[in-house]
């Protein structure tokens, strides 16, 4: 067993740690930057690592402000971060409706749009450190989402970083290039701290091709459908505009409700995306079988 094995294991004896570990290596060498282990000695900080190891160095090719976030365009464009349903369903190895000439595959309980929330989080802190693994306080990582800190709030963000672990994607190209991954490979929490591990292959995507989500314009949004729209509108350019059945739209966001209930909740949803400037304008067309709507 290794010196750092043995040391960790021993801590854990002891009692002197309580975190959850998904996918332990059999030489654990990790790394987190929370306080409580940094101090035993047992792990170094993500940032003092940087520059060792070529295949922890994130470089992102594009920078963003604090009220902005960056997701790879193949993600929103389709019911990976699909819209809330009163139970989430088990999926296995289901085909996802998409744009694009990409065909995606997912295995795992259904991710919504809450689950959008904690992951541009996760892009962001990763970014930040300039590393696929990164970590951060609960606290600051809960107060950028607008979460309170600790009790039942702590067990909502643990879920939705347990939920996208065990979540798997399958992205087949026009080319017949094939790779899967999971939306967060690894991840360490503990009371105060949270580590995540992202998916190398997945942000090399977000090189490929990016949405700008506007976080502020975002959290002033209230139902799924809306945030789903956000980030769909957000992922066309500004020039023209755009054009979407409502059947396509119900089946791109594997919405469980019956066309004529979703058209409503659709139509109030690109209201409510006028009203907060996410949109310049929006209309039905073709009988009310489609929307018309321009990207602000």
């Amino acid at each position: 067993m290794s010196d750092k094995l043995w040391r960790f294991s021993n801590l854990l004896s002891q009692g002197e740690y309580d975190f959850l570990v998904a996918n332990p290596q059999p030489d654990i060498n990790d790394d987190i930057d929370i306080a409580r282990l940094r101090n035993s000695g047992f792990f170094d900080g993500v940032r003092e690592t940087n520059g060792q190891d070529a295949d922890d160095e994130l470089a992102i090719q594009y920078t963003w402000g604090k009220n902005r976030r960056g997701v790879p365009s193949h993600l929103v464009r389709n019911a990976v971060f699909g819209v809330r349903r009163r139970n989430r369903i088990q999926l296995n190895k289901a085909k996802i409706i998409t744009e694009g000439n990409v065909t995606i595959s997912v295995t795992g309980e259904s991710l919504d749009q809450s689950d959008m929330d904690v992951f541009l989080e996760c892009i962001n802190l990763c970014k930040e450190a300039g590393s696929f693994r990164a970590s951060t306080s609960q606290r600051s990582f809960m107060g950028s989402l607008g979460m309170r800190c600790g009790g039942r709030a702590a067990e909502v963000l643990k879920s939705h970083i347990q939920r996208m672990h065990n979540y798997q994607i399958e992205i087949e190209t026009a080319n017949g290039d094939i790779f899967s991954t999971h939306m967060i490979m690894q991840y360490y929490i503990n009371k105060k701290g949270l580590m995540v591990h992202l998916s190398k292959e997945l942000i090399d995507i977000l090189n490929r091709g990016t949405t700008w989500i506007d976080v502020r314009k975002r959290k002033a949004l209230s139902t799924d459908l809306e945030k789903w729209m956000h980030c769909f509108v957000s992922s066309h350019k500004a020039e023209k505009p755009i054009y979407r059945s409502i059947e396509d739209l119900h089946n791109m966001t594997s919405s469980r409700l019956a066309i004529a209930k979703f058209k409503f909740e659709l139509f109030k949803a690109m209201d409510c995306l006028e009203d907060k400037s996410v949109i310049k304008d929006w209309k039905p067309i073709n009988g009310s079988k489609a929307i018309c709507f321009t990207k602000k």
